[in-house]
């Protein structure tokens, strides 16, 4: 166990796309418009409800050292190329102590072009998952080649 705390861990899947990146990817084919300003990989946050398809901080974990984790574009490995190509993650997610003074539901993630997940970040991808519950104090992180981004 990573820092001799438990620690849980899910395997969430995702080939939701929000709105917002669907406008983005057939602006880019069909209009010929370069999408918004690229960063390096993405943010990716845990979600308090099921995640919905915009922007909502209000569901987003917070507490203890959380705060969403930065994957660059290096931490992403091809993982299928076949229908459909499949990206899948090659290091732990790792989101520290969610909380000390109490237990935190989790239910599912949302992947973001910045660290701010308020409406100022773009939302790209979201997915629930059953729902988890980590205790007061435990770590929680998303294993290496548990977070598979799909395009259908």
């Amino acid at each position: 166990m990573p820092d001799g705390l438990p620690y849980s861990r899910v395997r969430p899947m995702s080939n939701d796309k929000t709105d917002y990146l669907e406008a983005q990817t057939l602006d880019r084919i069909f209009a010929n418009q370069a999408p918004d300003a690229a960063v390096d990989g993405v943010y990716v946050a845990l979600w308090a409800s099921t995640p919905t398809n915009a922007p909502d901080e209000t569901n987003e974990i917070t507490g203890g050292s959380y705060s969403p984790v930065q994957v660059t574009a290096s931490g992403w490995s091809v993982n299928s190329t076949a229908g459909p190509r499949e990206y899948v993650n090659d290091s732990v997610i790792d989101f520290g102590v969610l909380d000390s003074g109490s237990d935190i539901t989790i239910e599912g993630v949302v992947l973001y072009d910045g660290a701010d997940t308020s409406t100022a970040n773009a939302l790209y991808f979201d997915d629930d998952f059953s729902s988890t519950t980590v205790s007061a104090g435990n770590k929680f992180e998303l294993g290496a080649g548990n977070v598979t981004i799909s395009e259908d």
